[in-house]
């Protein structure tokens, strides 16, 4: 487990009660790129100090071991430096790789033991100081650590300004051994993510699942801001803003900037005083802010020469240093990204009316513009707006802020009081540039949801959370809505460009790089895998004149890919000892590593030293164990995301036809802006590719997704939009009854009304919420019509409307053959074909929209599910909540008696082969081949009852709501998918039309632990079941 002192290490601190909790700690620390822990022994509860040794002898990652004193004394302390050197010297008598040891009590540690006699352990001394010192006290602490001799020098202090960072900076810089430096809390973060920058070898993060103020996640350091990468010549941006932790800034600058090859980094910057920041960083080396919240006003007098457009409107949200003469240059690229994205949406909603909109004139032209906020993402909407012909009104709190913003405008200020009740007519667009209702207050909203119907346009520049309160209520009264999203993507860019300057391209370690010689040239290129992507990468070397030597476990796969490219076929076991000479390039083409094998590698550790770059085409994980082993031995890495944004680029040219700026840009931008809709809406982003490749590799082969699974009888409790008949409402218009044309939704609402009214009888008035919310999952095709039957029946067919909340799913990109390649729109080119997900997504719309925290707080215990329309649905209800509530079942499906075979899903429990259970349905067209395929050859049959002993699932969950939470924290609502493509033929290569992957509601169950307490139901179906198709 050596390590390279030159190279920029990750750290994680574990602290944990027992010697079992570190290892399992250490397991996902490594899982998630740490490259060593820092063990605090003094967190353990150990008896004896052999369960220390246990835990320094099978760590599976280079560790320091330290053991922390309470300073702070008290007759106790002596006996707590006598273990603390106990356990501290038998930690160099084992070896360890680093041991931490307190200033405080160096010197005595250091006359009890000879440190010389240990030369393979390295001496930390570390020192903690509870003020913010300034540069000379720095200095001199450095140079009393120094003192002592050790090998390494380790100071953490407590910020109270941003700024108090800097001198750490230049003792960074000038330090003669080794520092490890850390500014602690949320203002110190930066002292982290740009330390290597600063001359700086040791990084400290957090587990994922762990978060600490101040420290970045280990996945961040890797993944996000690439710390690895980091130099002395690295340029650093970032967003000064007050809160700044919500910021996405992060995610998407950094990523651009690794792609165009430009040696950045983009970080969070909490600032408190603009003016005081840009004296004290006044470096060349920060070359670039993005200016937020409530900074965009003042940074305009920061700034030595202000843009026209930003001057005029008084506000800065870009500023660059101009690298001539070291000059601030502020810029506002908010005005254009936010007015154009709400022109877009307008125009949208009018092309989907049929009005073409090819007008020169904006469709705000005209408008009654109301501006709420007055600040500086304020002041660029009204100029923005007064450009485009808006009548603009401004709401502000402070009302002579709204004054000064409408003079400069010719504009109207009114009292912010008066909000609600504005309206001078109807198709009004509204905007929201505060900061209310973002996280962690997302439960605010600035206009209250009455006021709301006579905007034809809603946006909020506030995006995180995406869909805030003010989007969904607005959406509820059939308003057009706007995310901060797009205003932010759409200023982003803009950002971006002039950050670079136009040398995004050049090289980062200043080479132009415009020689014609490819630096594959000459080089030994070592392929695993000889299939598709193996194929592409062998002809791709070749063409850069690499010499190509393939292994594949099918050696005839190998020799046939050889030949055609003039290159060598060499048998899959020789792989581990091939080495003609170093410098080679290894590229794995092969799945071994993808998740959830993430723990394999295709080429052992001992065998990486030979090989100068290592690409692994896996990207899930995007820091597979071939890439981290590679790069502890020296080697540069490449992550297999590369791969896939490049190709999804080239993938877009194609679709485009390669077509030069200047044609259909407005469409290309459409392109990319729903590609960034799709990633953010998806659970994960990309993995959606990677879940499609799998599944469908499991669906050509014919995998059953019941392997290893045993089925058998549960115990339990005995007591969308198509045309169905030539109807193609929305399902919950349909009549339940011929009587009274009483619908669907009438009839949930009124029983619900009637639960409500019991409930509050029973408990005499006591429970905390008087009300039974009430949430109805809709799509693109379903929304306005559900929204439009409920606005037009007795307002919510006698429901408050604040009990009601829809929540409109997204749809999921299609998938036009088995490597997921993505299908294009035939009618468009510029926009990829999309399907519904499945009602499984009400899972994660449930935990984005904060609703369950909200029940929770409200005193809600039980949270039902209803899919389809089941007249008789209320009247099992009370019943199931009994069962639920007495057996504390986390989840407890409905179900009725089924005949066997009968199209109808089956309730079973499955017993797999490594011990899990789970209570489960299984679709009746697989649970009668998984019965015999499992040692019933009858299959499904009937028992003595009449009936299968597998119940009928229909589609009824009742969950437990804490329990719930508690498991969508872990997931955040993913639920396990499902692909169905139909194919052409039986060669199973191409899909008649396209597919997609899909997810259903009743399979949460599939998420839990077996320990989960999962039953069911049974009742009579007269008394539970009639559903209407």
């Amino acid at each position: 487990m050596a390590l390279k002192m030159k190279d920029v290490l990750i750290c994680t601190t574990l602290q944990c009660n027992t010697v079992e909790q570190m290892f399992s700690s250490m397991d996902i620390a490594k899982t998630e790129g740490a490259d060593l822990v820092e063990l605090r022994i003094d967190s353990l509860s150990f008896s004896h100090i052999s369960d220390v040794e246990k835990l320094i002898k099978q760590k599976t990652l280079p560790a320091i071991v330290s053991f922390r004193l309470d300073q702070s004394g008290g007759s106790h302390i002596q006996g707590k430096k006598s273990t603390c050197f106990q356990v501290l010297k038998r930690a160099l008598q084992l070896n360890a790789d680093f041991i931490e040891v307190e200033f405080e009590v160096a010197s005595d540690f250091l006359a009890s033991v000879n440190i010389d006699s240990y030369p393979n352990s390295k001496l930390i001394v570390s020192c903690h100081v509870d003020v913010t010192p300034s540069k000379d006290d720095l200095s001199f602490i450095v140079a009393r650590l120094q003192s002592t001799g050790a090998d390494i020098i380790k100071l953490s202090f407590d910020t109270v300004y941003i700024t108090d960072v800097v001198p750490l900076f230049h003792v960074l810089s000038h330090c003669q051994v080794p520092l490890i430096a850390c500014a602690m809390g949320d203002k110190g973060l930066i002292s982290q993510l740009l330390c290597p920058k600063f001359g700086g070898f040791f990084v400290y993060g957090t587990i994922g699942s762990n978060p600490i103020p101040g420290l970045p996640t280990l996945g961040t350091l890797r993944h996000v801001y690439k710390i690895k990468k980091l130099n002395v010549d690295t340029k650093v941006f970032g967003l000064i803003a007050n809160p700044v932790g919500h910021s996405k800034g992060p995610l998407l600058h950094n990523p651009a900037f690794s792609h165009a090859g430009y040696n950045g980094i983009y970080v969070p910057l909490l600032v408190d005083n603009i003016e005081e920041f840009f004296r004290v960083y006044s470096s060349p080396d920060f070359a670039g802010f993005s200016v937020g919240i409530p900074h965009k006003e003042g940074a305009v007098r920061c700034c030595d020469e202000v843009h026209p457009l930003a001057k005029s409107i008084g506000a800065v949200n870009t500023i660059v240093r101009r690298s001539a003469d070291g000059k601030l240059v502020g810029y506002n690229t908010d005005c254009e990204a936010s007015i154009t994205a709400i022109e877009d949406a307008l125009r949208a909603r009018r092309s989907a009316n049929g009005d073409p909109s090819h007008s020169h004139t904006s469709p705000l032209s005209g408008k009654v513009f109301v501006l709420v906020g007055a600040g500086g993402a304020g002041r660029a909407l009204a100029f923005g707006a007064k450009s485009r012909g808006a009548r603009v009104f401004i709401f502000n709190r402070t009302y002579g802020r709204a004054k000064a913003l409408a003079l400069a405008v010719s504009g109207e200020a009114l009292p912010y009081e008066d909000l609600n009740n504005f309206c001078p007519g109807g198709g009004m667009i509204l905007v929201n540039a505060t900061s209310v209702g973002m996280q962690p207050h997302s439960d605010q909203t600035p206009v209250a949801k009455e006021a709301l119907g006579a905007y034809e346009l809603v946006f909020d520049a506030v995006y995180t959370p995406r869909n805030t309160r003010l989007l969904r209520e607005a959406e509820e009264v059939g308003a057009i809505v706007v995310s901060g999203v797009e205003m932010f993507i759409r200023q982003a860019i803009g950002q971006f460009n002039l950050f670079t300057n136009g040398e995004a391209r050049r090289s980062a370690n200043g080479d132009p790089s415009h020689s014609h010689t490819s630096p594959l040239s000459g080089k030994v290129f070592v392929l695993v895998g000889a299939g598709g992507a193996g194929r592409a990468l062998a002809f791709g070397a070749k063409s850069r004149g690499a010499r190509v030597f393939i292994f594949n476990r099918t050696y005839g796969r190998a020799k046939a890919l050889a030949l055609a490219v003039s290159g060598e076929a060499l048998p899959y076991e020789d792989l581990n000892n091939f080495c003609p000479g170093g410098g080679m390039i290894l590229v794995n083409a092969t799945s071994v590593g993808m998740q959830p094998h993430s723990d394999q590698t295709p080429v052992a550790k001992e065998a990486l030293g030979a090989y100068e770059l290592v690409f692994d085409a896996v990207y899930t994980p995007r820091n597979t164990r071939l890439l981290r082993e590679a790069e502890e031995v020296g080697a540069i890495v490449v992550s297999g995301v590369e791969m896939f944004i490049r190709q999804a680029i080239g993938q877009f040219n194609l679709f485009t036809n390669g077509e030069e700026p200047g044609i259909d840009d407005e469409e290309k931008k459409g392109f990319f802006d729903q590609v960034t809709r799709l990633n953010m809406s998806y659970p994960g982003g990309l993995m959606y590719v990677h879940n499609a490749r799998k599944l469908l590799l499991d669906s050509k082969a014919g995998k059953n997704p019941f392997d290893g699974f045993t089925p058998s009888v549960p115990l339990g409790e005995v007591d969308s939009i198509g045309e169905r008949l030539g109807y193609n409402g929305i399902k919950l218009a349909l009549p339940l009854e011929s009587t009274t044309g009483t619908c669907f939704l009438q009839h949930y609402i009124e029983s619900i009304l009637a639960l409500q009214k019991a409930s509050c009888r029973v408990t005499q008035g006591q429970c905390k919420s008087q009300m039974i919310p009430l949430v109805i999952m809709t799509s693109d095709d379903t929304h306005e019509c559900t929204l439009k039957l409920l606005q037009l029946n007795a307002y919510f067919f006698g429901m408050m409307p604040s009990q009601v909340k829809l929540l409109k799913q997204e749809k999921v990109a299609c998938l036009e053959n088995n490597d997921a390649r993505l299908a294009v729109d035939p009618h468009n080119k510029y926009r990829i074909q999309t399907k519904p997900h499945g009602h499984g997504d009400v899972h994660s719309l449930l935990y984005s929209s904060g609703l369950l925290s909200v029940w929770h707080d409200a005193g809600l215990k039980w949270v039902l599910f209803s899919q389809d329309t089941n007249g008789l649905l209320f009247k099992a209800i009370p019943a199931s909540l009994g069962v639920s509530s007495t057996k504390q079942y986390h989840v407890n499906s409905l179900a009725v008696p089924r005949k066997a075979k009968e199209a109808i899903g089956g309730i079973a429990k499955l017993t797999h082969t490594d011990g899990r259970t789970m209570v489960i349905n299984v679709e009746y067209n697989q649970l009668d081949p998984l019965l015999r395929a499992t040692g019933l050859p009858d299959g499904d049959v009937n028992c003595g009852t009449g009936y299968s002993p597998f119940p009928g699932n229909i589609n009824q969950l009742i969950l437990k709501l804490d329990s719930y939470i508690e498991e969508l924290e872990k997931t955040k609502g993913a639920i396990p998918e499902f692909v169905n493509p139909k194919y052409k033929d039986a060669s199973k290569t191409s899909f008649k039309s396209s597919t997609r992957l899909e997810c259903m509601m009743q399979d949460y169950p599939k998420t839990l632990p077996s320990s989960a307490r999962v039953g069911f139901t049974v009742m009579d179906t007269w008394l539970a079941y009639a559903c209407t198709s």
